[in-house]
């Protein structure tokens, strides 16, 4: 039987306005689409704004991940354990350096990474923890953070959809 839905909720509401669609349109008019002035401007105001000393503006999420698994030296034989709760970018860009993703379970009630299934996935090969904190849920952030000094990885916080979130609750 066919769905008959009428009713759409929507991941996230949009919220654009005269003052968005003056800046697309100046954008397009000013010759530079993918880099220059404005993409500068951006990259200092995100930083000032998330208390970062850098910002770097891409084009998506998964060319994030590919650079920070690259600053973290992630190649051949090392492994990153992750969530399976995400986009398959994240295992597409583990593999891309040469390494393996190992799958840790989840916190049935928050999404997130479950601290303890991550602590048995981490092993010697074990060169990154990378979480995203589900919908804006950080509860078992900062103890799947804590692995990090017992694991010596590096660890990488997704938050492609929530970057506000980590700045408020530091």
């Amino acid at each position: 039987m066919a769905s008959t839905a009428t009713t759409f909720v929507p991941f996230s509401p949009t919220n654009v306005g005269a003052e968005e669609i003056e800046e697309v349109v100046a954008t397009l008019e000013s010759g530079w689409l993918t880099t220059g002035p404005r993409v500068r401007r951006f990259e200092a105001e995100f930083a000032a704004y998330t208390g970062a000393p850098h910002a770097v503006a891409l084009n998506s999420c998964t060319a994030g991940l590919h650079l920070s698994l690259l600053a973290c030296a992630v190649g051949a034989g090392d492994e990153v354990v992750t969530t399976p709760l995400t986009f398959c970018a994240t295992a597409n860009v583990v593999v891309h350096t040469g390494a393996t993703p190992v799958f840790a379970d989840i916190d049935p009630s928050t999404w997130n990474l479950d601290p303890e299934a991550v602590a048995e996935r981490v092993t010697s090969a074990t060169r990154l923890i990378a979480t995203m904190y589900a919908a804006v849920r950080m509860s078992t952030l900062y103890a799947t953070a804590q692995l990090r000094t017992a694991s010596n990885a590096c660890i990488i916080f997704i938050s492609s959809r929530s970057f506000t979130s980590f700045s408020v609750q530091k």
